[in-house]
């Protein structure tokens, strides 16, 4: 009898055991299951963050250089509209003065607009000219022009060169000052200047 009941004591105690050894062989199972899920999920979570940071640090390098580029061209351009427009404006303001001064110059000028007028009709025209030509135009200067036309009055003001002309009777007044002279050349100049100075370049 009592060899039975330790039997049955043994018996017990050996499902007990096992049982708990299943028990523990589960809970241990499913504790590393839930760990790889948590580090599968970790490393998904690691991924994509290293993918944004990459993808974040691409578009700020791409978006860096292209303001770079944006900057060095707008430097560039300036650079170059500086450079012509010193360049226009040394040659224009040395050239177009210079000629502006000329009472020769001034006088060709005079009879061709006198002459191209003159198909209308008898022509007199009214020149004004800087008061530092006053001591330079001479009775042979108002003589030329008076022999192709009909008349010419010259009154002399406060202009820093070139002429003022009109006809005589008219409200319409053509201005070849120094000023307006290189407002007029300044586009050609410009031309020339880019053709000649940048057209290599490419820009």
């Amino acid at each position: 009898m009592e060899q039975n009941l330790d039997t049955l004591v043994n018996r017990i105690y050996e499902d007990g055991l096992q049982k708990a050894r299943k028990e523990a062989e589960d809970i241990l199972s499913q504790a590393h299951a839930q760990a790889e899920e948590i580090v599968k999920k970790a490393r998904g979570e690691a991924d994509s963050l290293v993918s944004k940071a990459k993808s974040e640090s691409d578009y700020m390098k791409q978006s860096t250089e292209s303001e770079l580029q944006l900057a060095s061209t707008q430097a560039l351009s300036r650079l170059r509209t500086e450079i012509i427009s010193i360049l226009s404006e040394r040659v224009l303001s040395d050239s177009v003065k210079q000629a502006a001064l000329d009472p020769q110059f001034i006088q060709q000028m005079v009879l061709e607009l006198g002459k191209n007028w003159k198909e209308d009709g008898p022509v007199s025209l009214e020149l004004t000219l800087p008061e530092a030509l006053r001591s330079r135009v001479d009775s042979g200067f108002e003589a030329a022009i008076k022999k192709e036309l009909d008349g010419l009055s010259i009154d002399f003001r406060d202009i820093s060169a070139g002429f003022q002309v009109q006809k005589k009777g008219s409200s319409f007044q053509l201005d070849f000052t120094d000023e307006s002279l290189k407002s007029l050349l300044k586009p050609y100049l410009r031309k020339i200047t880019v053709e000649r100075f940048f057209s290599k370049s490419g820009n």
